[in-house]
């Protein structure tokens, strides 16, 4: 290397270092220049006290071929206390995210030199700049990366990892003085090496070059013996008889000859080049073609397969074939897609799901697995399988729920693995039972509930099932009656109301006693233990208990509520509960007419329309008068939580707002009783009211002026009680929906589109969405929805767009569903999603495709058993796109998949963690 030449790189490296303006350097050259050596003379020529550099170095021939490995080894130097890292992807995206995002100085962290050397050599790197770690940098951060290419590639990889122009730094690496090896004299080497072996015969060594540069990392004796089917003797003679031919391209570590691989990674490409020249110059049926063609696909692929049905044949921790096949089988077996129709299929690939492969021997071999299915994961959740001919979405969804629950049971491992120990605790997989019930009621909801008899009328065969009994009963049922059965076997995760009432209600459709029985269970851990369950809730399984035993249960409830300090805005909170029936609506009636005026006003404003016609004008009096009753204290505005029937966790503060005062002291709540009486108001009323008004009253005022014709004193209404911004557009908007206020349309819709900042026009269409789209159509409404959100969350444009849909016509449906599907599409998040699913009846199949593809186990982050089967991003929050893509079908077959793989990996646990001796898995594994 002259001086000059030499420096030429350097001196560009030291110019962008020395400015902290651009914290971010792409290297690049040809494959020939050795980047590598530039960036190490670079740290070593700037490494200075208190300056942490991290250099890691990508591709197979460096054993960190793929995204996980490239983000374990950087997790693994900057808190080395922790490696081997043990984290999924997911979770070290996240880490790594966070920390390089906020690595400052001022926080006392040490500035930071990262540098990824050959990144190019990464087989699955993502695309999109937002997963990439380097995207958003700390001040104490700097990052080199360099890849093979001119400068075009440089600058598409700074836009990949998320690097804008003003960020980066491009610095070209000269080869020839900075030469790594000489490309020309490579490739005349590798054909040499191979027209020898052609003459010789010499198979073997074609076989064992083709392995090596197969190979995802470098390799053990005993590995290269396992995949060629030779004793490790015989290849250890291979190698000592062709030492110098083979040092040529190969190097290995000492005479143990370990870490086998190539000494550089293009290496791989030319052996490959000049095995296909060998292919295209021989007799097609000379044998060392055969040879060359047969390694021409993945030689470990068929090693792989054979290597992960025996250990699940054998279903033991212990296989033939070293560390080597037991970290990378999966991914070979993935990567030869296409190149084998007999075992290289995402049927195949299911495999890998099973738990005798899966189980974890060790916390590494853990951090293996996971590793492993998420990759496979890829192929098998690909959106387009599950929009395949019939049969085919139906495989694709069991292939998934397969997949997705075993990566949740390995991340409940995780959490459950404490560092140090042997193996994760025994109740690592409490509260699975629980989990699977509520996924399997969710499937029932969207199962059709036909009888038996029409289910050939209806054309599908998995609609009815056949109880113990014998008799025929429908699917929705079975599922149901299974979900019993694991509610019936008790265990962690039924301490909670709300999951013992969920399964009371769906029990009632099948069993009244068993219905009972669930409600009692649940109405008794709100008395005994506080529980929370909401007025609604606690109105469900009061209905569900013989009579009995519900009367003491209301009677003590209403008496409760009446001896409250402010027993009217509590017994409003009762009243206004969905499932109310007319029995107890008259009995709430009653209580109140003996209350204070407030109260009363207050508990009566949610029955107004429950009651019979009498006892309705005798309330609608005794409210309006008690607006003239010398109330003088300010609107207290809308009820809060419900106490200790609140499941929200909201009691708390506004019960302190309400223990003020007692009866006597209880204000009139003037909002929530102006919007329950307005409708039933005349003008003359209406004209009283408003000169009584107070805060709140003067949406449904003008609302009603409205429905009266009396716009002119609707816009009076509004400008004196609600104002401008977005309380006077709500008003606006709301009286201009009703039948006598179309001359409020335009001014409506000029209210609505002038409101700033624009989440708060799209919030307003979400609340108000039946009135939106009749007062601005359909264009305006979507266009004004479409503006909620910003780069951070789209979680406001996302809920908007879900509202309108639901309350447009059936024919617009569609494409208001396309359009939340989209907004979701461009959410760096998933909050979004639950809101989602409201639309999955009109969505298109290659959505609701993607959708299940993509949030399965993964929308909730950090995915466990439990919450794949019944949290964010569950079997049971994607129910319904399950039903949209494969209906009764694929209903019944993804709740089967997923009883089946749940008990599976339920019963290997039992095993594995507790010792009891039995034999793992028994017949009710499937088989592979």
């Amino acid at each position: 290397m002259s001086g000059e030449s030499q420096t030429r790189e350097l001196q560009a490296l030291r110019v962008w270092y020395a400015d902290e303006r651009a914290q971010a350097c792409v290297v690049y050259g040809s494959v020939e220049a050795d980047k590598g050596a530039v960036i190490e003379h670079f740290l070593r020529e700037t490494g200075a006290p208190g300056v942490q550099q991290v250099m890691v170095r990508v591709g197979r021939v460096q054993g960190a071929p793929f995204e996980q490995d490239v983000l374990a080894a950087i997790a693994a130097a900057l808190w080395p206390e922790e490696a081997p890292f043990m984290e999924d992807l997911f979770g070290l995206r996240e880490r790594l995210l966070n920390h390089l995002a906020n690595r400052d100085q001022e926080n006392d962290d040490a500035p930071l030199l990262l540098s990824l050397v050959d990144l190019d050599a990464c087989l699955d790197w993502p695309e999109a700049a937002r997963a990439s770690v380097v995207a958003s940098l700390g001040p104490a951060v700097r990052v080199v990366v360099a890849i093979t290419g001119e400068r075009d590639a440089g600058e598409a990889w700074s836009r990949r990892l998320g690097l804008g122009a003003e960020d980066v730094t491009l610095v070209g690496v000269d080869a020839e003085t900075w030469r790594a090896f000489d490309l020309g004299s490579l490739r005349l080497v590798a054909a040499s090496l191979m027209a020898w072996c052609s003459v010789q015969r010499e198979t073997e060594i074609v076989g064992l070059l083709s392995l090596v540069s197969r190979a995802l990392a470098p390799l053990e004796l005993v590995d290269v013996a396992s995949v060629l089917g030779r004793s490790e003797a015989e290849v250890r003679a291979l190698i000592e008889a062709h030492r110098d031919s083979l040092s040529m391209l190969v190097t290995w570590e000492g005479e143990a000859l370990r870490a086998i691989r190539f000494t550089h990674e293009a290496f791989c490409t030319v052996w490959e080049e000049a095995r296909d020249t060998i292919e295209e110059a021989v007799d097609p049926l000379d044998a060392m073609r055969d040879a060359a063609a047969f390694h021409h696909a993945d030689p470990f692929a068929e090693a792989a397969r054979r290597f992960v049905l025996s250990r699940i044949a054998r279903s033991d921790e212990e296989s033939d074939g070293g560390t080597y096949l037991r970290r990378f089988a999966g991914d070979h077996w993935r990567l030869s897609m296409g190149q084998s129709a007999e075992f290289a299929t995402p049927e195949g690939l299911a495999a890998l799901s099973d738990p005798r492969w899966a189980w974890p021997s060790t916390r590494s071999d853990l951090a293996a697995r996971r590793a492993e299915l998420r990759r496979a994961r890829g192929l098998i959740a690909e959106p387009s399988r599950f929009l395949a001919p019939s049969g085919g979405v139906v495989a694709a969804m069991v292939r998934l729920v397969e997949t997705g629950i075993a990566q949740g049971v390995l991340g409940t491992l995780h959490e459950q693995w404490t560092p140090g120990e042997r193996r994760p605790c025994s109740e690592a997989l409490e509260g699975a039972d629980c989990a699977l019930a509520m996924a399997l009621l969710a499937l029932a909801v969207h199962a059709h509930p036909h009888d038996p008899g029409e289910t050939m009328k209806l054309g599908s065969q998995s609609a009815v099932a056949s109880s113990p009994g014998g008799v025929a009963r429908p699917l929705r049922h079975e599922l149901i009656a299974q979900a019993l059965a694991l509610a019936v076997r008790g265990g962690a995760g039924w301490q909670a109301p709300q999951a013992l009432l969920l399964v009371a209600r769906a029990a009632s459709e099948v069993d009244a006693s068993e219905a009972a029985e669930f409600a009692r269970r649940a109405l008794a851990l709100v008395d005994t233990r506080g529980e929370a369950l909401s007025f609604s809730d606690w109105l469900a399984a009061v209905d569900l208990v013989p009579v009995a035993e519900a009367e003491p249960l209301v009677e003590k409830t209403l008496a409760e509520l009446r001896s409250r300090a402010n027993p009217g805005r509590w017994l409003a909170r009762l009243g206004s509960a969905e499932g109310l029936s007319t029995a107890l609506a008259s009995r709430l009636f009653r209580l109140a007419m003996d209350l204070p005026p407030a109260s009363r006003a207050n508990a009566l404003a949610p029955l107004l329309g429950r009651l019979p016609a009498e006892a309705r004008e005798r309330a609608l009096s005794v409210m309006f008068e008690a607006f003239f009753e010398g109330e003088d204290a300010g609107d207290e505005g809308e009820a809060g939580g419900e106490g200790e029937f609140d499941g929200e966790g909201e009691a708390g503060g506004e019960e302190a707002a309400l223990e003020d005062g007692g009866d006597a002291g209880e204000l009139l709540d003037h909002g929530a009783c102006t919007e329950a009486l307005a409708p039933f108001l005349n003008l003359a009323q209406v004209v009283r009211l408003r000169g009584e008004a107070m805060g709140g009253m003067g949406e449904p005022l003008a609302r009603r002026f409205a429905e009266l014709g009396e716009t002119g004193d609707e816009l009076e209404t509004i400008d004196t009680l609600c104002g401008g911004g977005v309380d006077g557009a709500r008003a606006l908007l709301r009286a201009a929906s009703t039948p006598g206020g179309r001359a409020l349309v335009s001014a409506a819709q000029g209210a609505v589109a002038a409101l700033t900042p624009a989440w708060v026009a799209a919030s307003l269409v979400r609340d108000q969405a039946e009135a939106a789209l009749q007062v601005l159509g359909l264009d305006q409404a979507v266009a004004l929805a479409e503006r909620g959100g910003d780069e951070a969350s789209l979680f406001g444009r996302i809920t908007a767009l879900v509202a309108l849909c639901r309350v447009a016509s059936e024919a617009l449906r569609p494409g208001l569903a396309t359009r939340v599907v989209a907004a979701y599409r461009d959410d760096p998040g998933s909050e979004g999603l639950e809101s989602v699913m409201r639309c999955a009846p009109w969505m298109a199949l290659e959505d609701a495709a993607w959708l299940l593809s993509v949030s399965l186990g993964d929308a909730a982050g950090a995915a466990t058993l439990v919450s794949t089967l019944s949290g964010w991003g569950g079997v049971e929050m994607l129910a319904p796109v399950v039903a949209r893509l494969g209906g009764d079908e694929a209903v019944d077959a993804v709740a089967a998949a997923a009883q089946r793989q749940t008990e599976c990996w339920a019963e290997m646990a039992r095993v594995r963690l507790e010792g009891d001796g039995s034999t793992p898995l028994e017949s009710r594994t499937s088989a592979v």
